[in-house]
């Protein structure tokens, strides 16, 4: 099929000196001796020696290359169709769960508010069932809102909007959020280096991130030292936050998948969790182009460090 423009391609040439396809690689199609016709690559270099014109020419077969790129792009293209499929079938599970979930909440705050009005004394006894089953109904609202941000995540259906913030003043917000009214009394000991200043940040995601990181902080140290934030402003070029606790730590078998989904350290035994925390913590943070990463020996403590540009 390439036979007519090779030879007027040929006589432009010979005639003007101006050949497009010389010197450089170019993806057509050969023709075998049997007339079945197959993809190569080819590159033609003209060698005029004054009258006479040589041409060397590399071809090369990419009959497999073509085969395997197909096939990549078939298998990508159904990736990409099991993604949405898996996102719109965690949203909608998701939010199926809330109206369950919601209708539980709602009879079990008419029952407490009947038992009040008819035998406060009697409601007593059954406050702490009350409990009971509003932590868990937070807990199950919890994971499915965290599945939901996951779902949103791969689906590339989170947008980040960076903004010139306070990220000493979201700190102490979040610090203030987490730690009230804790029955332990702990809290986060906020430190900070360097000169304060404004960076660019997504104030929503941020938050989620410091909030996540610090109540992990206190959940997995149990009765020891508080836990620590240090945001250091050193650098000019970036800002780097640092989360230490002094509990179970971190065994390092488990470091390397520590960020990926429902995955959860080994000796984290009946502390709940679903593992999706961190995973969702990594994402945001890449999403500021930062890094994140975790120091740790077992029963040591571990310390989270964030390092985000500053621009």
């Amino acid at each position: 099929q390439h036979h007519r423009a090779h030879h007027d391609g040929m006589v432009k040439y010979l005639n003007t000196g101006i050949g497009p396809v010389l010197n450089q690689r170019i993806e057509v199609t050969a023709m075998r001796k049997n007339g079945e016709e197959f993809p190569i690559e080819l590159s033609i270099i003209p060698i005029p020696k004054g009258d006479v014109h040589f041409f060397t020419a590399f071809i090369r077969d990419i009959t497999l290359e073509k085969l395997s790129k197909d096939e990549m792009e078939k298998s990508l293209a159904k990736e990409r169709e099991l993604n949405e499929l898996k996102s719109r079938f965690v949203s909608m599970t998701s939010h199926e769960f809330r109206t369950p979930l919601t209708t539980i909440k709602q009879n079990v705050d008419l029952i407490s508010y009947q038992l009040e009005m008819s035998d406060p004394k009697e409601k007593s006894n059954y406050d702490r069932y009350f409990q009971r089953i509003d932590s868990e109904i937070g807990r199950v609202t919890n994971l499915m809102n965290d599945i939901l941000l996951l779902g949103k995540i791969e689906a590339g259906k989170v947008d980040i909007s960076k903004r010139s913030g306070d990220l000493v003043a979201l700190a102490e917000q979040c610090i203030q959020k987490i730690c009230l009214g804790r029955q332990d009394k702990r809290s986060i000991q906020l430190r900070v280096i360097g000169v304060e200043r404004p960076i660019l940040m997504d104030k929503e995601l941020m938050e989620h991130v410091l909030s996540n990181l610090m109540s992990n902080a206190l959940k997995y140290s149990p009765d020891a030292q508080e836990p620590e934030l240090t945001i250091s402003f050193s650098a000019l070029s970036d800002v780097v936050i640092f989360c230490k606790d002094y509990g179970i730590g971190i065994p390092k078998k488990d470091q390397k998948g520590l960020f990926s989904s429902f995955y959860r350290a080994t000796n984290v035994k009946n502390i709940q969790g679903s593992g999706l925390g961190l995973s969702i913590v990594k994402e945001f943070v890449l999403m500021h182009g930062g890094d994140i990463s975790v120091t740790s020996e077992t029963n040591e403590g571990a310390i989270f460090m964030i390092t985000l540009p500053n621009k």
